[in-house]
């Protein structure tokens, strides 16, 4: 196996990893949803959960193994950190901290008469699904207006 294969899949998996963050995202919003609705609804949310957990569990699991076999195959082998993937995945993460930041520093003043009636279980997930959403929109639009640029390049060149 060649490093290239190595870089391939470090790639490989964190596309898999964003993908299994969307799904997390997902779990957490019928989390919350789950204070909103009525108790019939309760299993229904429960089963979402529970397939969406294991969809994210089947996306990331295979990509992390094939990633860790090669790897070790190749005795370690380092992978180059600012790939393109790895910048993507980087500058995500700093749009879901900033996100996050600032939903925690306006939480208070705009949503101060809601926190007496909703518990805080709501407030948690909530913040999960705002915290992972933005990093699963932020990778994969940035991923697509990348893919956008360069397809308008093509047409010119």
């Amino acid at each position: 196996m060649t490093e290239h294969t190595v870089a391939q899949q470090a790639e490989r998996l964190l596309l898999r990893t964003a993908m299994g963050v969307l799904c997390m995202s997902l779990v957490y919003s019928t989390e919350a949803l789950g204070y909103l609705v009525d108790v019939q609804y309760q299993s229904l949310l429960h089963g979402t959960q529970t397939g969406l957990s294991i969809l994210a569990t089947l996306i990331v699991l295979p990509g992390f193994v094939r990633f860790a076999r090669l790897r070790k195959a190749e005795g370690g082998q380092h992978c180059d950190a600012d790939s393109y993937m790895g910048s993507v995945f980087q500058r995500a993460c700093v749009v879901a901290f900033s996100v996050t930041f600032w939903v925690l520093v306006l939480h208070e003043p705009v949503f101060k008469s809601l926190t007496a009636t909703l518990p805080v279980g709501f407030y948690l997930n909530s913040l999960l699904v705002i915290s992972l959403g933005a990093f699963s929109a932020s990778f994969f639009m940035t991923l697509w207006r990348d893919r956008q640029d360069d397809d308008a390049l093509d047409l010119e060149g």
